[in-house]
């Protein structure tokens, strides 16, 4: 059997600069909250795995990170609005 090295499995990667990487990291996943963006990060994907995705199957995932994804963002802006005292 053929041995796959762990960076052959590995998506490719973004360098994000910026002098509050948090808030880079933030607007980098905001894009998912996109069907669109979230259904072509399905796709790519699923490519860089060699699996053969129906385009429903695209389209449902894609609608389901972005679901999450609006949903994580909501929870975790109201903690930081959330008055300490």
């Amino acid at each position: 059997a053929e041995e796959t090295s762990i960076e052959e499995l590995q998506a490719p990667r973004r360098v994000l600069l910026s002098e509050t990487p948090i808030e880079a990291v933030w607007a980098r996943l905001a894009q998912l909250k996109s069907a669109t963006l979230a259904r072509k990060m399905v796709d790519l994907r699923a490519q860089l795995e060699s699996l053969s995705l129906e385009p429903s199957t695209i389209v449902s995932k894609g609608e389901g990170v972005a679901f999450a994804l609006r949903n994580a963002t909501d929870y975790f802006s109201a903690i930081d609005r959330r008055n300490v005292s």
